[in-house]
């Protein structure tokens, strides 16, 4: 029997620097005047009843020109969720946590993080999130 050989192409890509963690959802963009500061994202965890607490968050990648501060906030619960709790809670008031973005004195330019919230109720989760200021 003859035995055949097979030539595959394999293409590399070589990235110069170091290289942060993939995003599990696309990367958050934001604009803010120089000195102001902005809020990047909410997190929330939610049990039923729409009662909200704060996920654990962690930075892979902290901003290089500026800081980032975890407040507590309450704001709409978004839409889109297909069942459960997070259905159940669309457009209601909860409270959870924004991560708020200050850029250093007199920076201009653009400056990126990533981080994970990890959520330990029934989930059990923890999603990546990348986020992108623009200092004008």
């Amino acid at each position: 029997m003859p035995q055949h050989k097979y030539v595959v192409p394999v293409l590399l890509t070589l990235l110069a620097g170091p290289v942060a963690a993939m995003a599990d959802a696309p990367t958050i963009l934001k604009t803010t005047p120089a000195g102001t500061p902005v809020k990047v994202r909410n997190h929330v965890e939610l049990s039923s009843g729409c009662v909200g607490s704060a996920p654990n968050i962690s930075f892979s990648v902290k901003p290089a020109h500026g800081t980032i501060d975890i407040r507590p906030d309450r704001f709409v619960f978004g839409k889109g969720y297909v069942s459960g709790v997070m259905k159940a809670c669309e457009g209601q008031q909860v409270d959870g946590i924004a991560l708020w973005y200050t850029p250093a004195a007199g920076f201009h330019g653009i400056d990126q993080m990533t981080w994970t919230a990890s959520f330990s109720g029934r989930s059990h989760r923890a999603d990546t999130y990348s986020a992108q200021v623009t200092v004008q």
